[in-house]
């Protein structure tokens, strides 16, 4: 799998670059890997058959972007993402169990409630169930958000969709 970032920021038509890695954090892979192989025995990853593949950015307009994709065999991968869509999207419990269980149709991306800090674009795959999760950080860790949020975010979570085949 390989994102190019930078045509779907051109598509969305946010006037930015992306490169792999987050310049300035030397504790950050440009990809990380999690799936069954590594996972422990009680693990959800092993328990579903999942995998997660996250890609980091620097954005040329400051900032950074991660994309995750993630599949499982069993279950859905909107379930197993919950917790980092908690976190990343700074989003109530309440407001979760509502946002992770509604329809997502394959290929059109849903920004998460309170701001828009997550989108969610559940893919079109087989064996399985797959979605794309896209986020942003501002450098400043005590911003309130990152520079992509709400529909500029959503549209760009639309456009990485469409470059994934599972």
């Amino acid at each position: 799998m390989g994102f190019d970032v930078n045509a779907a920021l051109k598509k969305a038509g946010i006037a930015a670059t992306a490169k792999p890695g987050e310049e300035g954090r030397s504790d950050t892979a440009a990809v990380d890997a999690d799936s069954t192989t590594n996972a422990q025995a009680d693990s959800p990853l092993k328990q579903r058959g999942a995998s997660i593949l996250t890609c980091h950015y620097t954005l040329s307009t400051g900032g950074y972007l991660t994309a995750a994709v993630a599949g499982v065999h069993t279950g859905t991968a909107i379930s197993l993402m919950a917790p980092l869509l908690q976190h990343d999207g700074q989003i109530s419990r309440s407001d979760l169990e509502t946002y992770i269980t509604q329809k997502f149709t394959a290929g059109h991306a849903l920004t998460s409630p309170g701001g828009g800090l997550v989108a969610v674009a559940k893919l079109d795959a087989s064996g399985g169930d797959a979605l794309v999760e896209v986020t942003s950080e501002a450098v400043d860790t005590n911003a309130d958000h990152g520079p992509l949020v709400g529909e500029p975010l959503r549209a760009l979570t639309d456009a990485l969709a469409k470059q994934v085949k599972v």
